[in-house]
């Protein structure tokens, strides 16, 4: 059985090298993940619980399927969206201007939603 520190740890190395993988900062996983950058380094620093929305943040940012936190905690392995289309590489100016229009995006459907 996997205690629970040593879950959070396989959480965090998994994290970190699927984000090197994908070539993103952790600024960049945060941003597409739709949480701060500063709840992504409590989640590798074993810094409170783990929320649901947190854990679709984090797939999301990763290019995770969903529940893939949850099979990590648990002694498992995350499983890798195949519904999303490969990206050609970016230059980091590329990648920002696409993280700065997803964070565009996100702030329109948000005051359209009235949050």
């Amino acid at each position: 059985m996997v205690t629970e520190p040593e879950a959070r740890t396989r959480l965090a190395q998994r994290m970190n090298a699927r984000r090197i993988d994908l070539g993103l900062r952790w600024a960049d996983v945060a941003a597409i993940g739709g949480v701060s950058a500063e709840t992504l380094r409590a989640v590798r620093r074993d810094l409170g619980p783990l929320r649901d929305l947190t854990k679709a943040a984090i797939e999301n940012g990763l290019q995770w399927q969903r529940g893939s936190v949850d099979r990590i905690i648990g002694g498992g392995e995350p499983a890798v969206r195949d519904d999303i289309p490969a990206l050609p590489p970016l230059s980091i100016s590329e990648r920002r201007r696409v993280l700065a229009l997803i964070q565009d995006m996100r702030a329109e459907e948000a005051e359209r939603r009235g949050a």
